[in-house]
């Protein structure tokens, strides 16, 4: 059985399945992997717009991302998660 994440925007919890998940890059860029390979620790939102703009100021996401100066550019993080999507 699938652990449960939570969105660091809405805080709904969800199978690993059904969030979008993010990392931070090391240059503290916030990028979507929607394979799950990526390295480091995964940071969950739902794929809903919504969700993903404002992921950058959840307090969840400040903890979740603690120790890095992480920048979301929730435009930029919707057009590559789609782009993933799309060659999947």
């Amino acid at each position: 059985m699938d652990r449960l994440r939570t969105c660091l925007t809405c805080g709904r919890e969800a199978s690993r399945a059904l969030l979008l998940r993010f990392v931070v890059a090391p240059d503290g860029r916030v990028l979507p992997d929607v394979l799950g390979r990526a390295p480091g620790r995964g940071l969950y939102a739902w794929p809903a717009a919504a969700c993903i703009e404002g992921m950058g100021r959840s307090p969840r996401f400040r903890k979740a991302a603690a120790g890095v100066r992480a920048v979301l550019d929730a435009p930029a993080a919707i057009t590559a998660a789609q782009a993933q999507i799309a060659a999947r």
